[in-house]
């Protein structure tokens, strides 16, 4: 993309941001005085912490000296004033001082806070599989650890974006203004004396949402991005997957944020605008114009992340310096793991520090397949590949049948009913030919009506494994150190309760969904196993109306045993 297309685009995303603003309602959120509310104070000051200090009970003791510059503030073009810790090696005692070497800085940018803040990982059962030891606690909320960065000659920088905390104005969520305020702070960071001039973005979730919006603006400065698992679109997001709302996940988030202003109150707008308009457009981010290095992790089992990480490194442009990583675990044992963790300053070593690793000759994609039924596969851990999707697939096509099967044998005319409304599930069921390897996309072509005068027909769709014992089969996410953790994993599996009925732990396949109202026409870059809806409009049905729908189901990459039942579930 040329300066002129570019800045062309540039000039439509400003105007969809100010249609956008128009109409972005906004709430009430937490306050600094709040009872729970984990503000230790404002406070700029300059701090220091010793080699082998250790902050928590249990937390890894600090492997040099840091010094932690808090609250230092940065006045955006608009006149408002965010406020950031830039944690650093000991000897950078004056940020106003040109140092004898100069450092690279890494920006965690969220609206969590950037001390403690709104979560912790004390906060999950067993730490959600992130032992104490592995971190400083200096981190702030899915961000990086400073003892591990500021140890490798990195610049730590955990900023309160926009309205968050004691950064001032309103708290705007992924949308345009947030890109622009992020731009404008890289830029502002990568002129600082004690910066070498490189900046890079990095974090999970949220940290890697405002990634791809950040560095769709192409900021003087950054030098890199390691977008952790998290998508290009909160339409996709958790938010309104396949045209079906859900506000509870965001509900949860944005009711723990703290300010001094107002917050998007995304969750309102939802409810009373469920097509993709010039709100939804603003939020989404455009990977195809992003012109720095690129490093993106993703996971099987996100249902909030999964399908937009991927998609988003799809369309990086092809003359973009890009690489996929696709673990098989959970999102943060994954960030903090030291593997992971060296991996990555590989990447940062070579782009920022300017370090011949040989970083490039990485594989440009490397898959960890979940397995079904087995303990550990070794051939199907980072195994190096070209491309995603893999040019090899072989697409399948299994027919739904009458008698509720599964099978390769074209289907023959009848209908299969089920009372939706009532909880009913319908079950096709099919025992798996032979162990395979299932890495791709599903979709799953469905021809449906509905016997009543119901506007609207919502289908979500899970392909699951059952055992020999007719229970359905998941696999990991979580591997906790100790025995009894790991025993207590394996109960609520089993037995289906708690942690075992939801995706944190254990995952149990592809699913997707779709309401059949909403299925009117596809996205540009919409492919026949990758169905993606615009979105923008919607067509009540009628009773008795037959529609063809292609469900779009999330990638997945799975080891299946020939052991176990293979069964796609409809409700």
């Amino acid at each position: 993309m040329d300066h002129v297309e570019f800045s062309a685009n540039l000039k439509r995303q400003l105007e969809i941001k100010t249609e956008a603003l128009k109409v972005t309602p906004m709430m009430k959120g937490k306050r600094l005085t709040d009872k729970g509310v984990r503000f230790p104070g404002f406070r700029q000051r300059v701090l220091d912490y010793q080699k082998g200090q250790q902050l928590e009970k249990g937390a890894l003791p600090l492997p040099i000296d840091i010094v932690m510059h808090e609250s230092v503030p940065m006045v955006l073009p608009d006149g408002i004033k965010l406020y950031s810790d830039i944690y650093l090696p000991g000897r950078f005692q004056d940020l106003s001082s040109e140092p004898a070497k100069s450092v690279p800085a890494l920006v965690a940018w969220s609206p969590y806070g950037k001390q403690k803040g709104t979560t912790l990982l004390d906060d999950f059962p067993m730490r959600a599989g992130v032992p104490k030891n592995w971190l400083s606690s200096l981190e702030k909320w899915e961000g990086p650890d400073p003892a591990f960065w500021c140890s490798n000659e990195y610049a730590v920088v955990n900023v309160d974006t926009r309205g968050a905390f004691t950064s001032e104005g309103d708290c705007y969520m992924f949308g345009h203004q947030e890109a622009e305020d992020g731009a404008n702070f890289i830029t502002w960071l990568s002129e600082q004396p004690w910066c070498n001039g490189r900046v890079a973005l990095t974090g999970n979730s949220w940290l890697a949402m405002t990634q791809w919006k950040i560095g769709s603006l192409r900021p003087k400065g950054l030098a890199a991005i390691a977008p952790w698992e998290g998508g290009i679109d909160p339409i996709g997001a958790g938010n309104f997957n396949g045209g079906i709302p859900f506000h509870g996940f965001h509900k949860d988030v944005t009711n723990q944020f703290v300010t001094q202003g107002a917050i998007e109150d995304m969750v309102a707008y939802l409810h009373q605008n469920q097509v993709r308009d010039v709100y939804w457009e603003d939020k989404r981010a455009h990977p195809e114009w992003i012109n720095v290095p690129t490093y993106v992790v993703a996971s099987w089992t996100n249902a909030v992340h999964t399908p937009g990480t991927f998609k988003g490194f799809s369309l990086l442009h092809p003359t973009v310096p890009k690489w996929l990583r696709v673990h098989n675990k959970m999102e943060w044992p994954d960030y903090y793991d030291d593997n992971s963790q060296r991996d990555l300053k590989r990447f940062f070593d070579y782009y920022l520090h300017g370090v011949e690793n040989g970083w490039t000759s990485t594989p440009t994609v490397r898959l960890s397949v979940l397995h079904m039924g087995l303990k550990d596969r070794v051939d199907t851990i980072n195994r190096p590949e070209s491309e995603f999707p893999l040019e090899r697939t072989k697409y399948t096509k299994y027919f739904l049948h009458t008698d509720k099967t599964l099978s390769m044998d074209p289907y023959t005319a009848g209908e299969v009913s089920y009372n939706a409304v009532s909880g009913e599930k319908c079950i096709f069921t099919m025992q798996m030919p032979s162990s395979c390897e299932t890495t791709g996309y599903f979709m799953a072509h469905l021809v449906m009506s509905s016997a009543t005068n119901h506007h609207e027909l919502d289908v979500f769709v899970q392909v699951e494994n059952l055992n020999s014992k007719k229970r359905r089969q998941g696999t990991m996410c979580l591997n906790p150190q100790g025995v009894v953790p790991k025993t207590v994993l394996k109960l609520v599996h089993d037995w289906q309760i708690g942690l075992g009925t939801v995706g944190m732990a254990f995952h149990w396949g592809p699913d997707g969904q779709l309401r059949a109202s909403h299925a009117l026409g596809r996205e540009e870059n919409s492919r026949p196993a990758e169905p993606e809806y615009m979105l923008k409009e919607k067509k009540p049905l009628t009773k008795g109306e037959v529609q063809a729908l292609d469900i779009p189901m999330r990638p997945y990459g799975m080891f299946w045993e020939v052991s176990f039942t293979k069964h796609l579930l409809l409700h």
